[in-house]
């Protein structure tokens, strides 16, 4: 059968030959791991060991979009990095929206498997499907947005760049890859398995891209989108709208959503500095991505660090993570530090949940002056420092080169009552949006393969009974949720809900298909997404394939993390959220009680039908098509 919408082929390269092979997996292989999560997590399974360090030459690291993901259509300009995280040890795959995913569609492969390491700095140029090494030893040390131009002018404006910054290069812990200035692949230290092969970019021209089986179908769902779901739905429209999903201040904001002053405080206000019309003078552009109408990401940028207006792409898990946990005072202060994460290829949201254990022992007095070179602390002594800090990290000078390991490592290092303060599952930190108070998002944070992400399910709050954007169950009971649940509940009954809350969002990242233009809250139901993988593909692909799917690629990755060593004892949360209530607001007194959570993830893997250590049965194995990883020694 002819492939649509994707090529059929995989490029392997080893970085320290150069030598190259394609892989033409056959038609069932895509229909089994359609998406870099699933394909990337086969590769890693079937082509490294088990216990190999991820700064390893032998590591893998794979880009890939999916079948779905890098076409023209809406929802498709997306695609995922996926290698072994130096933060936790186990599987990551952090996924990235933007114009790179149309470009590594026209790479002509459907993802690019890379191991080894070049003896010198080198950039990978793929120049209409061939692959060439190139030396990067003059972009060696330079930020994101000198690489990215030099590397523009050099290959042409029409080039789609994706690089890491000095944090990659040093091995920073929560490195990230930049692509085209605006967009980051956050979390989990993509960027530092890139550094540690001497990979300074990915740069594609002259792009090759596969046909499409229905065109005329995916327009029509596209004008759909345009015409009725982004002015029809509030999620899509406030993801349009200036400044985009990166303010919310206005909107969702509750005491207890999110936290500040690492988790310690959730009375957050937010100063007259951070007023909408303020924050919406300093955007610079929006950072279109191809052949989707809703243009979630905003650029803003003082324009102090860098005259790139496409650095300071910004998100609502930077927002909280960054300005809302520091409790920063000053706007300025937030769009420099955002700025200078993207400069640096540093992941924005550990960065913020790093300096927000930086300044909590600071305020134990576990760091100080003496050890940072600085005062630092929540509010305005971040604003002041908090760049200083960054650049710190990123270059690893001083007690930078601790905090660059992330949290979990940089408390063992810092000893005494650290270990107490470091917010992080799986090594991985989490996110500025409490746990406490949404149960749904906790059990994510806990089980979910990759640790602590925002978009493992749908929140909580917008399913609360008090809260919540009013069309929240209108495509929810298709996937068998019928009525609305407390945030801070805990019961079997959260449990269905977050299982099937997971496998929508798992099943749409399984297939490069983006999660903020679908169902249950943004406007694509479930047929509809179905609809636009058979009119790419061609495949006669129905709702029930997306939710198997989004399981496959969870026993797959949690199979994975098991080989690494992971078990149900790293499915946990950080203690405070067991020890510490919310102390503010109509969720006070909320705390996780750790034994009813444990028997709710118990339930989970039952649910999923995996042991009770969360590994996949045998019988769950042959019902995923994934007999094979029985039968391997590993």
């Amino acid at each position: 059968m002819s492939a649509h919408g994707y090529h059929g082929k995989m490029l392997k390269l080893d970085l320290a030959s150069g030598s190259s092979l394609t892989e033409e997996p056959a038609t069932e292989f895509y229909r089994n791991y359609p998406g870099a999560a699933l394909y990337g997590t086969y590769y890693q399974l079937k082509e490294s060991l088990a216990g190999t360090d991820p700064f390893a030459p032998e590591s893998l690291l794979i880009f890939g979009c999916g079948v779905a993901g890098g076409n023209l259509g809406t929802g498709l300009a997306r695609f995922g990095v996926v290698a072994k995280s130096p933060l936790s040890g186990g599987i990551f795959e952090s996924r990235c929206e933007g114009q790179f995913a149309r470009g590594l569609k026209g790479s002509g492969y459907d993802a690019l498997v890379l191991r080894g390491k070049s003896k010198t700095p080198s950039y990978l140029l793929i120049d209409g499907g061939k692959c060439t090494l190139l030396s990067a030893s003059d972009l060696w040390g330079k930020n994101t947005a000198e690489a990215t131009t030099v590397l523009e002018t050099r290959h042409g404006p029409e080039a789609q760049v994706a690089v890491i910054g000095p944090a990659g290069e040093k091995l920073v812990r929560f490195a990230g890859i930049v692509c085209g200035g605006a967009h980051q692949t956050q979390r989990g230290g993509m960027g530092a398995v890139m550094g540690s092969k001497n990979l300074k970019a990915v740069v594609i021209v002259n792009p090759v891209y596969p046909q499409v089986a229905d065109g005329a179908r995916i327009a029509a769902l596209d004008k759909l989108f345009r015409d009725e779901g982004i002015t029809n739905n509030a999620l899509n429209l406030w993801q349009k709208k200036s400044p985009g999903w990166s303010y919310w201040l206005d909107n969702v904001l509750e005491p207890g959503y999110v936290f500040s002053h690492n988790g310690q405080r959730h009375d957050y206000k937010p100063p007259e500095s951070f007023a909408k019309d303020k924050y919406t003078a300093y955007m610079r552009l929006e950072s279109h991505c191809p052949g989707c109408a809703n243009d979630c990401v905003k650029s803003f940028n003082t324009r102090r660090l860098t005259k790139d207006d496409r650095l300071g792409g910004t998100s609502w898990e930077t927002l909280s993570s960054l300005a809302i946990n520091l409790d920063l005072r000053e706007l300025e202060a937030y769009f420099d530090m955002n700025t200078l994460c993207m400069l640096q290829g540093l992941d924005p949201v550990s960065t913020g949940n790093v300096l927000g254990f930086s300044a909590e022992c600071v305020e134990r007095n576990l760091l100080g002056k003496a050890d940072l070179g600085y005062e630092f602390g929540f509010g305005e002594m971040a604003d002041r420092n908090g760049c200083r800090l960054i650049e710190d990290i990123a270059l690893r000078r001083g007690v930078g080169n601790v905090l660059a390991e992330g949290v979990r490592r940089a408390a063992a290092q810092v000893g005494k009552e650290a270990e107490a303060f470091a917010l992080h599952v799986k090594g991985v930190e989490c996110i500025a949006i409490e746990a406490r108070s949404q149960t749904n998002l906790a059990m994510g944070f806990a089980t979910a393969p990759v640790g602590p992400q925002g978009d493992i399910c749908e929140h909580d709050w917008d399913y609360d009974v008090t809260v919540g954007w009013s069309h929240t169950l209108d495509r929810s009971a298709t996937m068998g949720i019928y009525e609305r649940i407390p945030m801070a509940l805990q019961s079997p009954a959260k449990v269905r809900n977050y299982n099937a809350l997971n496998l929508v969002w798992s099943g749409t990242d399984g297939l490069g298909v983006c999660l903020y233009a679908c169902a249950p809250t943004r406007y694509l139901r479930l047929e509809q997404i179905a609809e636009l993988v058979s009119a790419v593909t061609g495949w006669d692909f129905s709702s029930h394939e997306l939710f198997r799917i989004g399981e496959r690629r969870n026993a797959l990755m949690r199979w994975y993390n098991y080989r690494e060593g992971l078990s149900a004892a790293d499915d946990t949360l950080p203690q405070r959220f067991y020890t510490e209530p919310i102390r503010s607001g109509r969720h006070a007194g909320a705390v996780i009680d750790k034994v009813k959570f444990h028997q709710m993830i118990q339930t989970y893997y039952e649910m999923c039908g995996w042991d009770s250590q969360g590994r996949p049965t045998l019988a769950k194995l042959y019902d995923m098509h994934l007999e094979w990883l029985a039968d391997r020694p590993d």
